[in-house]
């Protein structure tokens, strides 16, 4: 899924990260994250980040339990077919 460009999104910290990798910044990610910090202060930043983290944590745990459920049903579908 792709990142949202809205606050705590993530979207607008990967552009700042893309568009500073392009003018040669030798570690984009934490210069982009000392921007961050400049502008929303090390608490709120801090905040931002924690969100973004728990809502990756929640894509990933939906996306396992869609693909154990996909391996479940193509499991049931090859043991149907074995059976016939």
């Amino acid at each position: 899924m792709a990142k949202s460009m809205r606050l705590s999104g993530g979207g607008r910290f990967a552009a700042l990260k893309e568009k500073l990798r392009r003018r040669g910044v030798r570690n984009p990610a934490a210069l982009a994250a000392e921007i961050g910090r400049g502008t929303y202060g090390k608490k709120r930043f801090q905040e931002m980040a924690a969100e973004g983290r728990r809502r990756a944590a929640a894509e990933r745990k939906r996306a396992a339990a869609k693909a154990a459920a996909a391996r479940s049903r193509k499991a049931k579908a090859a043991k149907k077919k074995k059976g016939k």
